[in-house]
């Protein structure tokens, strides 16, 4: 993976996290703001985000994704237990 791709894909992972605008938690048993620390572990309900998975499971899905690419792996990428289907949006964009 080239420094464009490189960024292209942290800007979509920032993006389907919603860590660009910073959107409130929605969890009622919590407090309904941003805490950067819940969204990286997915520990949040995003009001706006694309997907609840949090930045360290983004990024593992991005590096296991990029991998298979890069190792000639045959088959297919699918999510399951979709929410708003971040991570297929992700996958679509290593793709």
């Amino acid at each position: 993976m080239n420094a464009v791709q490189s960024h292209y894909l942290d800007l979509i992972v920032r993006v389907i996290a919603d860590t660009i605008y910073c959107d409130p938690n929605m969890n009622p048993r919590k407090d309904p703001i941003y805490q950067q620390g819940f969204r990286e572990e997915g520990r949040d309900w995003p009001a706006q985000a694309h997907s609840m998975i949090g930045l360290k499971r983004l990024d593992n899905v991005k590096d296991l994704c990029s991998r298979a690419i890069e190792e000639g792996i045959e088959g297919d990428f699918i999510e399951t237990g979709v929410w708003w289907g971040g991570a297929c949006t992700l996958m679509r964009s290593i793709l």
